[in-house]
């Protein structure tokens, strides 16, 4: 959302699109916080050196139909990809059946509906099944305008549950995971600069 959103000095949004959201460019960090990162494949609607039209960058399993087929990509196309990766981790399955790039593109761009979260896995609720479909909607004017609207429903979504995840209690998490490692992040991050 942040990225969606920016302006540059003349106010106007940037229009910039990371292209490449897939979990390997999602870290937690240690206080609990989502970031994403590498934007070396993003592009900015006024950026003056970009991409060949028609050049597909990015990784195919989190494509957009739209950025799959080598058209115009704006921020509903991350939303998409952020929705694939939302599947995946509410069903524990792959969102692509065929593992073969002609397999996704025939998927992905075809006329059959796409798989549904809780078609795939009947224990993820209807309503959280629904946010992850809109934001998977193979057209882009149904999908959630940026990522800070798909942040927005899943926060109304999370707010309506008995039971709901901190901050604080992922850093917590993140603790015990790392364990004494945890302790060594100042020391970390002093022999990297």
């Amino acid at each position: 959302g942040h990225a969606h959103n920016k302006v540059g000095g003349d106010g106007k949004k940037l229009g910039v699109v990371h292209r490449d959201v897939s979990p390997q460019n999602l870290i937690v960090t240690l206080d609990g916080n989502v970031k994403v990162v590498d934007f070396g494949v993003a592009r900015a609607a006024n950026r003056a050196t970009q991409t060949t039209d028609g050049h597909i960058k990015g990784k195919i399993a989190y494509m957009s139909p739209e950025q799959a087929s080598g058209t115009v990509v704006d921020s509903r196309s991350d939303v998409f990809a952020l929705g694939v990766i939302l599947f995946e981790a509410t069903t524990c399955s792959r969102f692509y059946e065929a593992r073969d790039m002609p397999g996704m593109i025939a998927m992905l761009c075809g006329a059959n509906p796409l798989p549904t979260a809780m078609e795939r896995n009947p224990k993820v609720p209807e309503p959280l099944s629904k946010i992850i479909d809109t934001a998977l909607n193979r057209n882009p004017d149904k999908r959630y305008r940026s990522g800070a609207e798909l942040h927005e429903a899943l926060e109304r979504w999370l707010h309506n549950q008995p039971e709901t995840v901190s901050l604080g209690a992922v850093e917590e998490y993140l603790k015990g995971l790392f364990g004494e490692q945890w302790g060594k992040r100042a020391e970390f991050i002093e022999s990297a600069r």
